[in-house]
């Protein structure tokens, strides 16, 4: 784009020169039928017509090469530059946390031997590493500087052997899960979460704003009992609306014989639980 603008400016200053170099060639004709030397003449022409040449043709070509040095350094608006890794784990867990503060996080969980965590920075600088200790698998977010907002876009592969608890601090982001096997216990100030239970396992979630919805299946829904604490907001059971408009409201109640807890906390949110 900045080299058509120089294109387009050195067209319309040729032909503003050439226009003034005309006009300098008819004064120079009437100075050659006084009494000017012929010779003198054709030199001053020629003189004045090579130096705006040399000058043209240098600035020409100094301001392609300052246009190909800001391209260079501008970013391509239709690509982004961002780091990127993978991180291969092997091992048995007793439990996985992801401790967070910006990130749009997908778990999804199958048949494979091992712990895949891959990871784009979609914003500012950073890493992601695993720690373990004492059976316990962490990912945690290290930005290059804390002083300034990193964000994260995660996909945690987790294999179906997988089983024990799933816990997640978040601050701001999302949370999507498929088909989990695995209990889960999540932490988060603003962030939309959804979670899909492929077993009747129990969940626990606290939050301040964004939405909320969990997903059982219809054999893992027949024993689950629910309990809904919260202040501002909107809570849908299986299709059925109950509107919290101001001041903390407890929503609870049961299926089957109540057996596998759904316990949910939320100051300003809208809360959905559902069947598949």
């Amino acid at each position: 784009m900045k080299k058509a603008l120089i294109i387009l400016t050195v067209l319309l200053l040729v032909a503003g020169f050439v226009s003034l170099i005309f006009n300098d060639v008819h004064v120079l004709q009437d100075l050659r039928h006084s009494n000017w030397n012929r010779q003198r003449f054709d030199d001053l022409v020629y003189d004045t017509q090579q130096k705006f040449m040399d000058g043209f043709m240098d600035d020409l070509m100094d301001n392609f090469d300052d246009a190909d040095e800001d391209d260079a350094h501008t970013p391509d608006a239709s690509h982004k530059d961002r780091q990127a890794a993978d991180i291969q784990l092997e091992g048995d867990y007793k439990q996985m946390i992801y401790d967070g503060v910006n990130a749009e996080l997908r778990f999804i969980q199958e048949e494979r031997d091992d712990f895949s965590v891959s990871y784009q920075v979609i914003k500012g600088e950073g890493r992601l590493v695993a720690e373990t200790d004492h059976d316990v698998l962490r990912i945690k977010e290290v930005p290059k500087n804390p002083l300034e907002t990193t964000v994260f876009e995660v996909t945690v592969h987790m294999p179906t052997r997988f089983t024990n608890e799933l816990h997640i601090q978040l601050v701001n982001g999302s949370v999507q899960a498929d088909a989990l096997y695995n209990p889960v216990r999540l932490e988060t100030v603003n962030a939309d979460v959804k979670l899909g239970m492929q077993v009747a396992e129990p969940v626990r979630i606290e939050t301040v704003n964004g939405a909320i919805a969990v997903t059982y299946d219809a054999v893992s829904m027949q024993n689950l009992s629910y309990a809904f604490h919260v202040v501002n907001g909107m809570v849908t059971i299986n299709g059925e609306s109950q509107i919290s408009l101001a001041g903390q409201q407890d929503i609870k109640g049961s299926f089957g014989d109540g057996s596998v807890p759904l316990v949910i906390e939320s100051v300003n949110g809208v809360i959905t639980l559902d069947e598949k």
